[in-house]
């Protein structure tokens, strides 16, 4: 018996975690590639926030990831970074975040939802209890950025019974690594690309995650104009841009930052989708 079938979860909750997986990927396949907008939950108010994913939502995102502040970032752009402290002045907490899931499924949005945060987070509001709390919400998956894969079971066991995937995040790594987190994976994998690194590199990373994937891979920007982000997407299944639509927004309103959704979704969608070959083993 191999390690994956030792760690794989009852039957039952098998079932409920494919439904949420499929969802995903036909959220990837629907238009050739997928445009998933990072949204900070609470900046700059928790009603503005819920508008927000709406707003992108209906003018073409594929995916939104919606992120959870936490006291200590890590793993996200300056950018990101502030508009989470800045959000956690205003004393937004999960139960807020689950409440703008709620409000947006009430309206009518379908697309997958994934919340983006850190293991103490979860750890604070009780692992099995958060991940049945965002089921209830609404939401399909749960990011956590600074959880290895070696660690990965303890919140993937209890967020599964929930039908709730937990995607790889991965960062620049040797490939034997990149290949292991790759095979582990369920839903997506989200490649992040860090300030300069140059273009060919983060290609051929991409690549070897790619081919040892069988879920779709996204690649994740700090900021994209709408042809940056074509050019991005170009190497993946889709792109995930980090700050961008909230800048935006904060900047010329909801109007500005639905016309950026727009014209990014639609530069993404145009990207003639590759036909490199990948592992579906």
């Amino acid at each position: 018996m191999t390690k994956s079938e030792t760690t794989r979860p009852a039957a039952g909750t098998d079932r409920c975690l494919n439904a949420t997986e499929a969802r995903i990927a036909q959220a990837f396949r629907a238009r050739g590639r997928a445009f998933i907008p990072y949204i900070v939950a609470g900046e700059p108010s928790l009603e503005q926030t819920a508008r927000l994913v709406t707003t992108a939502i209906e003018n073409g995102a594929d995916l939104i990831e919606v992120g959870i502040p936490f006291s200590d970032p890590t793993a996200e752009g300056e950018a990101t970074k502030q508009a989470g402290l800045r959000a956690l002045k205003r004393k937004t907490a999960p139960d807020d975040v689950f409440r703008i899931v709620r409000s947006v499924r009430s309206a009518g949005a379908t697309c997958p939802i994934a919340l983006v945060s850190y293991a103490n987070v979860v750890f604070a509001y009780g692992t099995d209890h958060f991940m049945k709390a965002c089921a209830e919400a609404g939401a399909d998956a749960v990011m956590l950025l600074d959880v290895p894969l070696e660690e990965r079971e303890e919140f993937s066991r209890p967020a599964a019974s929930h039908g709730i995937c937990i995607p790889s995040v991965v960062y620049p790594a040797p490939e034997q690594r990149l290949a292991e987190i790759a095979r582990a994976a369920e839903g997506f994998i989200q490649f992040t690309c860090p300030p300069g690194l140059p273009e060919q590199h983060m290609r051929s990373l991409v690549e070897t995650v790619r081919a040892h994937a069988s879920v779709p891979v996204a690649v994740a920007c700090e900021n994209a104009d709408a042809l940056e982000a074509g050019a991005l997407a170009d190497c993946a299944d889709g792109l995930t841009v980090n700050a961008e639509i909230t800048e935006r927004m904060l900047k010329g309103g909801l109007e500005s930052a639905a016309a950026y959704v727009r014209e990014t979704a639609a530069s993404v969608h145009g990207v003639i989708h590759s036909n490199r070959p990948r592992n579906r083993s």
